[in-house]
């Protein structure tokens, strides 16, 4: 869902989708209120978040940002009470964060700035995750556009081979795409047909 930016196990589990499926929305907001994962708004699309498990999302923090009192603040303060994929800053502040402090989160990567008064949760190499993360996906509509009426079995595919900057994987990018609504699955006596919604 190949080797991943920066960290495999990290980007591999994170996933898109589009809350207009109820099943998925449903299990979704199990796990969230468990505290099991963690959602982001990441890039232009309002209704587009990616999901991440909080455990490897902790982990991935700790790799990637400084050893600091902040930093271990966030992880053990903020991230379990905060729920919302972004914060206010008079939230920030009832929570004992100074300005400085908020700087530091954002130089970080583990804020970014939503409009004056909030802040996007984020985490480190975010920006080149979607970099990634778009790259394959257009990689992959570029594939299945090519096909005769713009459709093909899954697991015709899952054996395509992707750019060398599509480092996701098919697979990851196949369910993206499902849940994102960019393709229709049918199907058939010969297994799943993947067909553009959006010609």
């Amino acid at each position: 869902m190949s080797k991943r930016p920066s960290n495999s196990n990290f980007y591999g589990q994170s996933k898109k989708f589009r809350s207009s499926a109820s099943s998925a929305s449903s299990v979704q907001n199990s796990l969230q209120a468990k505290g099991v994962v963690r959602l982001f708004k990441l890039g232009g699309e309002e209704t587009a978040l990616v999901v991440v498990y909080s455990d490897e999302l902790v982990n991935h923090i700790i790799q990637h940002c400084p050893t600091k009192p902040v930093i271990n603040r966030f992880l053990k303060e903020l991230i379990p009470k905060v729920q919302d994929v972004s914060i206010d800053k008079t939230l920030l502040q009832e929570l004992g964060f100074t300005q400085q402090e908020m700087s530091d989160l954002v130089r970080a990567g583990l804020l970014t700035l939503r409009s004056t008064a909030s802040f996007w949760f984020s985490f480190p190499n975010a920006g080149e995750f979607m970099r990634t993360y778009l790259k394959g996906r257009k990689s992959v509509l570029r594939t299945i556009r090519k096909c005769k009426f713009s459709e093909i079995l899954q697991f015709e595919l899952e054996q395509r081979k992707l750019e060398k900057s599509a480092k996701l994987g098919m697979l990851y990018h196949i369910h993206d795409m499902i849940g994102a609504e960019l393709v229709k699955c049918i199907e058939t006596t010969s297994g799943t047909l993947l067909r553009l919604t959006k010609k």
